[in-house]
């Protein structure tokens, strides 16, 4: 299954199989169910749910922008 899912992941990225099991064996061990009591996140890739309260969008003010300038 891993071989599967490595041949998948370099094929759809273009990042070799052997990146992918690095980050992948070093996130969670290629255990699928695992979950981080700290953070809460959870998965082959420690995958962090964020609802779009906790995240701050950012943007640069426009040159254009008259309240800017």
């Amino acid at each position: 299954m891993q071989s599967y899912v490595l041949s998948q992941m370099a094929s759809r990225t273009g990042v070799s199989a052997s990146t992918w099991n690095t980050i992948i064996t070093r996130e969670s061990n290629w255990q699928s169910s695992v979950k981080n009591s700290t953070s809460g996140a959870y998965g082959l890739f420690q995958n962090m749910h964020i609802s779009s309260g906790s995240c701050l969008l950012y943007t640069s003010p426009s040159p254009r922008d008259p309240k800017t300038s």
